[in-house]
């Protein structure tokens, strides 16, 4: 288990792409953590967080621990790299609002 400390502006999926790898890892953030409400849970900036279960991807958490990169809601170039990681072969700065229904 580790603790993590909560930046401005992040938000529990931040930290589930932070910390797990994939956004998917707000499931595990919420069983890690039960005093937080559900999906619209609200953080605040130096709150402690605890980490207990194993990352969903690994080279994504890797990637962040690394660069030492905080996920805060932005594009970045680690959304490239989780593209690129997964097979993707698309730039997310190529999408605009007709793309998504």
């Amino acid at each position: 288990m580790k603790v993590i400390t909560v930046y401005d502006e992040q938000t529990i999926y931040d930290i589930a792409i932070q910390e797990y790898g994939h956004v998917d890892g707000v499931d595990l953030l919420l069983q890690d953590n039960p005093e937080l409400q559900g999906y619209d849970s609200i953080i605040n900036a130096g709150q402690l967080l605890k980490i207990i279960q194993e990352p969903i991807n690994k080279d994504i958490v890797d990637k962040y621990s690394k660069e030492h990169y905080k996920a805060s809601g932005e594009v970045s170039d680690i959304a490239d790299f989780e593209l690129e990681s997964s097979g993707g072969d698309f730039d997310l700065n190529d999408f605009d609002g007709d793309d998504f229904y």
